[in-house]
């Protein structure tokens, strides 16, 4: 686990994990446990967050695709 990752709540990597998965925001918000009602909104405050970002950029680069 790298520095960045660390620095991740538990559900923001659960996010990012399933949003690897998926590519659907409200979705992986959803199953990373937070509220249906909020995930619209969550997911995209978390699609902004600099170290989110950089996370999801890592990990689709290593499989050729991009955010």
């Amino acid at each position: 686990m790298n520095t960045e990752t660390k620095t991740l709540t538990k559900k923001q990597r659960s996010f990012v994990e399933n949003y690897y998965r998926t590519r659907k925001g409200s979705l992986s918000a959803r199953l990373s446990g937070y509220s249906e009602k909020t995930s619209d909104q969550i997911a995209s405050n978390l699609l902004h967050q600099p170290r989110i970002r950089s996370m999801l950029k890592t990990m689709l680069a290593e499989v050729g695709q991009e955010l």
